[in-house]
């Protein structure tokens, strides 16, 4: 029931996504798309991932292709990003699409953690557990340096194996206990112990179903990481911005650079009405010939 209920928030929180990208929203959906993306959790379906990613990605997409952006390098980027993170939430593994086989379900026992003769071990132990339990008590110090615990730690420290029960004989073996007087000090609750516990079996993986036109929409994000990765071939270096012209100085600024004629020495007044006088001046414009012309178009009339 919890699972359907947040299946159904995804939802409508997919569809306003999407709402916001055909409405042209494309900054505001980027970032509600982002905002959705960092409140995820392992146990979303890898569809809505992908779908979340998507429209996030062509956000950005959209906004680098604009002509007015000023850095294009930083959407694109994001753009691949997210193309790519999609993709990925639909290229799982296959041993996580699949239904786990016989192997699977009972793994396999390496061969260095399986005792071929451990019934017959197991029956000696118990033969001697008085002798145990007795010397136990008297010697307790001497238990931590004894060069049996190496072989406890070796051979019986492995929980996270199986062990097969062997067949039964009556043949002996290498895990014979004999009358080592040191090795009584053991404690026959402390060596029992490991064998009886039961080993961890991880959980199994739940089987993902993709929709069928899964392989068709991994194949269009890749067209749009493509296209996108060639643009930013195209964009240049991560700081090319769009240039604009510098305005041309206005002829009230300009002037404002040179001091008034007022204020110059008197030499230097008179060098300059010289270079007015010397200057070519371009006549000024005479309207009596275009009244002659006027008033001859009109008698015509």
């Amino acid at each position: 029931m919890v699972g359907q209920t947040k299946n159904c928030e995804m939802k409508q929180k997919m569809q306003v996504l999407k709402d916001l990208y055909l409405s042209r929203h494309y900054t505001r959906c980027a970032k509600s798309g982002e905002r959705l993306l960092g409140e995820v959790d392992s146990s979303m379906h890898p569809v809505h991932l992908a779908y979340l990613n998507f429209y996030t990605a062509l956000s950005h997409d959209t906004l680098a292709r604009e002509a007015t952006i000023k850095n294009r390098h930083h959407e694109l980027v994001a753009a691949e990003e997210y193309y790519r993170a999609a993709i990925a939430a639909l290229s799982l593994p296959s041993s996580t699409c699949s239904t786990p086989t016989l192997d699977d379900e009972h793994p396999s026992t390496p061969e260095s953690a399986t005792f071929p003769e451990e019934h017959v071990w197991l029956d000696r132990l118990k033969t001697k557990s008085s002798n145990l339990s007795t010397s136990c008590r008297t010697s307790s110090s001497s238990t931590m340096s004894d060069p049996f615990d190496l072989e406890k730690d070796i051979y019986f420290e492995l929980k996270g194996f199986s062990f097969p029960s062997p067949p039964r004989t009556s043949t002996p073996t290498f895990l014979e206990v004999t009358s080592n007087p040191r090795s009584s000090h053991i404690d026959n609750s402390s060596m029992l112990s490991p064998l009886s516990t039961h080993p961890v079996r991880p959980e199994p993986v739940a089987k993902v179903h993709f929709p069928l036109g899964t392989s068709t929409f991994v194949g269009m994000l890749q067209g749009h990481l493509t296209s996108v990765l060639t643009l930013k071939e195209s964009t240049g270096a991560h700081d090319s911005k769009f240039t604009f012209p510098n305005p041309s100085a206005s002829p009230t600024k300009s002037q404002l650079k040179f001091p008034r004629t007022s204020d110059l020495p008197q030499h230097q007044k008179e060098e300059l009405r010289n270079k007015r006088k010397q200057m070519a001046w371009r006549p000024r414009f005479d309207p009596g010939s275009i009244r002659k012309l006027c008033d001859e178009a009109l008698a015509e009339l």
